[in-house]
């Protein structure tokens, strides 16, 4: 797969340039759609000439790959340390937490990589997909290991596991909209909301609800994805 690349000896300006080509992109992509962004559109808000994108580039589809392959290679890499937590509530309880702050951050390179798999390249596709279902088997073991521990209750790890994902998506989003939640605020909703409703302790894992009104205010609040 193409990369971005710097050359051995570049300067300072050069390599703000190819930053910035990769930041364009990622806002036009996320914007407007990977089809509907040209090389003249990344280029005109860059400030260069279009024949200059091919000294740090070499094409629209290195640009998608490197942003989609970046993204999800760093949350899976980041979740396979949680991951060794031998207590699966506390495992599943930390995978949760820091996928929301994952996705609140970096909520616009996750966007365009699930929005654009479709345009990758067959292989590169093919690389994404199994990184993609490497996650998933953190929270399905996860799950089956509390339910083997007793500390977790599910009729159906693979639901459960979709269901998580499907809530992470619609809260971290806030992080960005215009109210702006604070991502603790966000985290802790999205922890006590799976952690309650699985595990077998009957009652809110840990000590996250400071604040009920506020947790209750933000999952009834509706989703801005404006940007």
């Amino acid at each position: 797969m193409g990369r971005l690349t710097f050359p051995k000896r570049s300067t300072n300006r050069r390599l703000d340039t190819a930053l910035a080509i990769r930041s364009t992109a990622l806002d036009l992509f996320s914007r407007q759609g990977y089809q509907f962004t040209t090389l003249r559109d990344i280029a005109t808000r860059v400030g260069i000439q279009v024949g200059s994108l091919y000294n740090h580039i070499e094409s629209k589809y290195e640009l998608l790959c490197e942003i989609v392959h970046t993204v999800i290679r760093d949350l899976l890499s980041e979740q396979l340390q949680i991951a060794s937590e031998p207590h699966a509530a506390t495992r599943l309880e930390n995978l949760v937490s820091h996928l929301v702050r994952f996705e609140a951050h970096r909520h616009w390179e996750l966007n365009v990589a699930y929005c654009e798999l479709r345009n990758l390249p067959a292989r590169e596709r093919s690389q994404i997909c199994s990184m993609q279902r490497e996650h998933d088997l953190l929270y399905l073991t996860a799950l089956e290991d509390g339910v083997r521990q007793g500390s977790l209750r599910t009729l159906d790890a693979h639901l459960t596991t979709r269901a998580i994902f499907g809530l992470v998506a619609s809260l971290a989003p806030l992080a960005t909209g215009e109210r702006r939640w604070a991502v603790g605020v966000i985290e802790d909703a999205a922890v006590n909301l799976v952690m309650g409703g699985i595990s077998n302790r009957g009652s809110l894992v840990g000590t996250r609800a400071k604040d009920p009104q506020s947790l209750s205010a933000l999952v009834a609040a509706p989703v801005d994805t404006s940007r």
